[in-house]
């Protein structure tokens, strides 16, 4: 897979909400495979996951 970043965003506010920021800014849809975003041990222990 050959991918070239055009661009990238802070997403200090929240994975959702910065999807939701591009979406609407860009015209395109997103879909998110979350078993793909790792998850470190530390915050599955305090999380529900």
């Amino acid at each position: 897979m050959n991918i070239n970043p055009t661009s990238m965003i802070d997403i200090s506010d929240g994975l959702s909400s910065e999807i939701n920021h591009l979406s609407d800014n860009s015209g395109l849809s997103f879909h998110i495979y979350e078993d793909k975003i790792p998850i470190s041990d530390e915050t599955k222990k305090f999380v529900r996951v």
